[in-house]
């Protein structure tokens, strides 16, 4: 499965949660972070997402946030 961005991923994960067991996403952050930025100011710049389906096989994409647009899939 290719995914574009982190909302297709939702919106499946939505559709067939069955197909997403054990779901986790690792976020990762510029360093060192701005200790005034807080809450949503905190942008991570990349992050990477695992999860195993019905059938028991696992799965995962990266996505990396692109500077003035949507987050995509790192290729």
């Amino acid at each position: 499965m290719s995914l574009k961005s982190y909302h297709v991923l939702e919106s499946k994960i939505a559709e067939k949660p069955e197909n997403y067991q054990n779901f986790a996403a690792d976020f990762e952050y510029r360093n060192p972070v701005n200790p005034d930025l807080v809450g949503s100011e905190r942008v991570p710049t990349r992050f990477t997402t695992s999860w195993t389906d019905a059938q028991g096989n696992p799965h995962g994409e990266r996505f990396i946030n692109v500077k003035a647009g949507p987050i995509e899939r790192e290729r």
